[in-house]
Order: structure tokens, then sequence, then C-alpha cells
């Protein structure tokens, strides 16, 4: 990806082999405006902006082979190895700090598919994301079992990263 930063608008290639190369139309910033890359057999690049799923225009509608080589593109030997055996593999993927996202590498009716979620660079104060105080108490615990639960995309991995 030819991502400049968070937050930075950027445009996209109509062909693409690597997921390197992908640009983002202008208007769309990470983290901002979209929160989530899928890059599924048949569609264009969605980009879930805000709750909704919106194929980037302008994309050809990606093939098998386009998407194991722009999948594999991000991933080392070792990590290939294990999703080829497992079928399925999170893993991060970053180009520089301030750019990360939370990779889910699977199959779908037999094709190499991939979810990409921004990870904010920054974190917010418990207040800045409106967690209870209540959450702060547990912070302070010196022992015993916290479980985070909730939907995909609610928020677990940013309540985490308070601690």
């Amino acid at each position: 990806m030819l991502l400049p930063a968070i937050k930075h608008p950027i445009h996209i290639l109509a062909k693409v082999v690597r997921v390197e190369e992908i640009e983002f139309k202008k208007g769309y910033n990470v983290g901002v405006n979209f929160l989530e890359l899928h890059l599924t057999y048949g569609l264009p690049p969605i980009l879930r902006i805000y709750k909704k799923f919106k194929p980037i225009e302008g994309i050809e509608p990606l093939t098998k082979e386009v998407l194991k080589k722009m999948i594999y593109s991000i991933m080392n030997e070792e990590q290939i190895k294990i999703f080829e055996g497992r079928k399925e593999m999170n893993f991060a993927f970053s180009l520089n700090p301030k750019f990360r996202f939370r990779v889910n590498v699977h199959y779908q009716r037999g094709v190499v598919e991939a979810a990409f979620r921004s990870i904010p660079s920054k974190i917010g104060s418990l207040q800045e994301l409106r967690l209870s105080s209540i959450i702060e108490d547990f912070t302070n615990l010196k022992s015993g079992i916290v479980i985070i639960g909730g939907t995909t995309g609610s928020g677990k991995t940013t309540t985490l990263s308070q601690w």
C-alpha cells in the first residue's frame, strides 16, 4: 500500500497485484472515513465506512489469482505455511508506526480472502473513549481474571490497549 500515513488522502489503482500497490481514492482516510478494507473474490476492494460497506468505484472485481498474490505479498514464508495448514490466520501488518492493520486471512469458498481492520496509532484516554470510570478500577486489580467481550468492531482491542 503506497500509503503515506493515517488521515492522508490517497488514490487507488485499477490493476493491483500486491497489497502494497493499493492506494485508496481521494477522500478516503484510514481511521477517519474508513476502518476496514475487505478483499473478496468477485468484488472490488470494499471499505467499511462507519457502519456501511462500500465497494471502491473504478476497481475491477478481484480474481482468485490476484487475491492470492496480493494477500501472500504481505505474508512471510512461515505465515504462509501456517495459513495453508490452518486455513485461517490473524496477524499485524504495518508500513510505518502510524499506519497499522490487524489482518484476518481466510478461505471462503476455496478462495484466499482477507479483512484489514485499522489499528489507531494513538489510543484515547478512558474519557475520550467514553468508557465508564468503573473500567479504571479494573486497571488497578492485582489478581483475578478480567474478560473483555463484544462483537467484531465493538472496541475490545481499543479497551485492552488502555491497560
